[in-house]
């Protein structure tokens, strides 16, 4: 799960992460986010957080091919870059760590999706 913080405040379900940032996907639209952006990561089974991710919007579902925005009820998808920022580099250390230890490859998704 993921807090995407931009004005208001989004959650939504991380469908891909590395070191390079977040793929991931909520129902209904999101917020027009220029600029910076805040992300908290959590994977709840495991117990894992990151509070404040610094990070950059790069694309959003249907942005590239002109088409209209989803309705409320729809899914959509971007795909953040988390950002070179000062202090930042610790964090993406222990993302890291945390990647290389195997524990998402573990994790049942049944179990992710109920926790979610």
């Amino acid at each position: 799960m993921a807090i995407v913080q931009s004005g208001l405040s989004a959650v939504a379900r991380i469908k891909d992460i590395s070191l390079g940032g977040l793929r991931l996907e909520r129902f209904g639209r999101w917020e027009e986010a220029s600029g910076e952006l805040s992300v908290d990561i959590m994977v709840k089974p495991v117990g894992f957080f990151l509070a404040e991710m610094r990070c950059e919007m790069v694309w959003r579902q249907g942005s590239a091919s002109g088409s209209k925005a989803p309705l409320r009820g729809e899914r959509q998808t971007c795909g953040v870059r988390f950002l070179d920022a000062p202090g930042q580099q610790a964090k993406i250390e222990l993302l890291g760590e945390f990647l290389r230890s195997g524990a998402l490859e573990s994790l049942d998704p049944e179990a992710c999706r109920l926790a979610i």
